[in-house]
């Protein structure tokens, strides 16, 4: 692992405006990637939001979708490695996903594995760990009720994990709006 530069986020997620939450995605991607940084880290959900309702789903779609096109073309252009989370619509089923996206395209899909209260009826819990070599350190990630569990972590790192992802959202957000 050689030293490297990570900028986490924060942002103003819109549970229904996912032209918003994109929009504020590439704008820190292009940011970040500017000041030199090799990894922009952003919140569970963050590009279609999560407000617990049961229209978390609304806006789900394929990994290889509209959402992943966009950041994938500003992970290029910035020369940056993205991680963001979405709604994933898979297997006819919806997943709470974070995907890792660098200049040459998806370097992987972390499903969440551990539904919290509001998310068990409308999303599948996954069942496998992914570790993936970004080239500058080999990162694992944990979406927010992951963490609180310690097999999350021991899984990781004997995977291989040097660094642990841990997007969660922000909760502060209604349901309904």
């Amino acid at each position: 692992m050689r030293p490297f530069t990570v900028a986490a986020t924060q942002v103003d997620v819109r549970h229904t405006d996912v032209e918003h939450n994109l929009e504020i995605h590439l704008q820190l991607i292009a940011e970040t990637a500017a000041a030199g940084c090799d990894l922009v880290v952003f919140p569970e959900t963050s590009a279609t939001g999560n407000n617990g309702s049961e229209e978390v789903t609304r806006f789900a779609e394929p990994h290889d979708g509209r959402i992943f096109e966009a950041i994938h073309a500003a992970a290029n252009a910035g020369g940056i490695v993205v991680s963001y989370g979405f709604c994933e619509r898979f297997r006819g089923t919806h997943y709470n996903t974070s995907a890792l996206v660098g200049p040459g395209g998806l370097i992987g899909l972390q499903r969440k594995v551990h539904a919290s209260y509001d998310e068990f009826f409308r999303f599948r819990q996954a069942y496998e760990w992914g570790v993936y070599d970004l080239g500058f350190c080999r990162v694992g990630t944990a979406i927010c009720h992951d963490s609180d569990f310690f097999e999350s972590w021991r899984i990781l790192a004997l995977k291989g994990a040097e660094v642990i992802l841990l997007p969660h959202a922000n909760r502060a957000m209604l349901a309904g709006g």
